[in-house]
């Protein structure tokens, strides 16, 4: 054999390192993994500690360089005020999708609740009448909610936790 599988892709056997660098190199790798895991936490500590109007402002910013355009407020009475309700346009090339975007920033709020999903799906009327919905939350989303998100032949919903949300905004 002329090649091996390594983490990441493939390398030539002759370029075959010895066992101890190759232990050591993966031991720096997760290192490095655990410490943007550890940066990622201490930013979302830091954006929940945000004020309102500083903290839409970050997400409006994020959301814009997601490529969401024509973002505008949208008032919800039966939400909360740790909640933001948006309607914007995702604009990839010459297609334009109407977008509904919940942001939930509660830090009593660990886990995003799966009828959230069943609500927002009910309530695009008020979003302009989108086709797509992002939730965003600060908290984590269990996997009862991400399998709700991805139930066929409904409306499509993109889901943020904390961590994916940090991720994003850091990329």
């Amino acid at each position: 054999a002329r090649f091996r599988h390594v983490p990441g892709g493939v390398a030539l056997t002759d370029w075959y390192l010895p066992r101890d660098a190759v232990f050591r190199e993966r031991d720096a790798i997760r290192a490095a993994e655990r410490q943007r895991f550890e940066v990622r936490k201490a930013f979302l500590r830091k954006v929940a500690d945000l004020p309102t109007a500083g903290f839409a402002e970050l997400v409006a910013t994020w959301l814009s360089a997601e490529g969401v355009s024509s973002l505008r407020g949208v008032r919800r009475p039966t939400s909360s005020s740790l909640e933001m309700h948006f309607a914007g346009v995702l604009r990839r090339g010459h297609e334009e999708t109407r977008v509904a975007i919940l942001v939930c920033r509660d830090p009593n709020v660990r886990e995003l609740p799966k009828e959230r999903i069943a609500e927002m799906r009910g309530s695009l009327h008020h979003y302009g009448s989108a086709s797509v919905t992002w939730i965003i939350t600060l908290g984590q989303v269990p996997r009862a909610t991400r399998e709700e998100a991805g139930v066929a032949g409904a409306t499509p919903v993109a889901l943020w936790d904390g961590i994916a949300l940090a991720e994003a905004m850091e990329a």
